[in-house]
């Protein structure tokens, strides 16, 4: 296991010439975007707004980013795909329907668990690491907080809400090479296009995503911080956050970051907002 305190690492040196890597020599940054299934029965209440101020169905997308050294998967779904049905049917597990398996999608675009250089979610809440221990041979890449609570032996509501972790989704990442990111922000190639920046308050070391793609321009995937664009620029109100005052200084964080550097928040789970997302093969750059 590697520990890492700085925000500027070194980027490691990456085999470009391993089996089954994506023959990719272009020097621009790309994203991809899976359908990971969606989820329903959600409330507004819950999230502290009146009945059909927001929509009761959320998306759970996951991505695919690939730098010039390197390729990193961020968020793994909600159903695994042992459990999804081969013929493309919809299969549902409690509140979530999926359709699609996520290794069927990276297949299209090239890729597969083998050549996942990084792994890494925005926490570790069942709708986000379903598949997580196909990719136990990528460096994980999470914070401290959230490892220390991935794998507490005795969890408790004042750490975890009243989400504890499932083991059963990310056991195998337990000896996984890890970079334990000291509750901070992560420059992942160390040129300052792909930053995981440290966004506590729905979980103890719940992470977002800061790209800054070439033609498509900046953009941050907040993660759970908010699941509606209706939440921005508002205190977080949710009863699934461990800590709503924390989220909300997260949120700050982020919203005066993002104004900062022009960055567009894209927030995973709002399903208003999907359709004007390209799904892959389609990519950004």
């Amino acid at each position: 296991m590697t520990v890492i305190t700085t925000t500027q690492p070194e980027a490691p040196e990456l085999d470009q010439s391993g089996p089954g890597r994506q023959a990719d020599t272009d020097t621009l940054l790309k994203l991809y975007i899976f359908d990971c299934g969606k989820i329903d029965s959600v409330t507004a209440e819950e999230f502290g707004f009146k009945a059909g101020e927001i929509a009761t169905e959320m998306t759970t997308p996951c991505y695919l980013v690939v730098h010039p050294r390197g390729a990193l998967l961020w968020d793994t779904g909600e159903i695994p795909d042992s459990e999804i049905a081969v013929d493309g049917a919809p299969t549902r597990k409690r509140t979530f329907t999926s359709s699609r398996k996520l290794t069927d999608q990276l297949q299209e675009v090239g890729y597969s668990p083998d050549n996942i250089d990084f792994l890494a979610f925005s926490h570790y809440h069942n709708d986000h690491v379903a598949n997580a221990n196909l990719f136990s041979g990528s460096t994980w890449l999470v914070q401290r907080a959230e490892h220390e609570a991935m794998f507490d032996p005795s969890p408790d509501f004042e750490r975890f809400g009243p989400v504890t972790p499932d083991q059963k989704f990310f056991c195998e990442l337990k000896n996984s090479e890890t970079i334990l990111i000291e509750n901070c922000d992560h420059d992942v190639f160390g040129d300052g296009r792909v930053i995981i920046k440290f966004t506590p308050g729905h979980t103890a070391g719940h992470q977002s995503l800061f790209l800054d793609l070439d033609e498509t321009g900046p953009v941050l995937i907040t993660g759970d911080m908010y699941h509606y664009y209706n939440e921005v620029n508002r205190p977080a109100d949710f009863v699934n956050h461990v800590s709503n005052p924390l989220t909300t200084l997260s949120r700050q964080k982020i919203e005066a970051f993002s104004k900062e550097v022009g960055a567009e928040l894209w927030i995973p789970h709002d399903i208003v907002e999907a359709p004007k997302f390209r799904l892959a093969p389609e990519y950004y750059r």
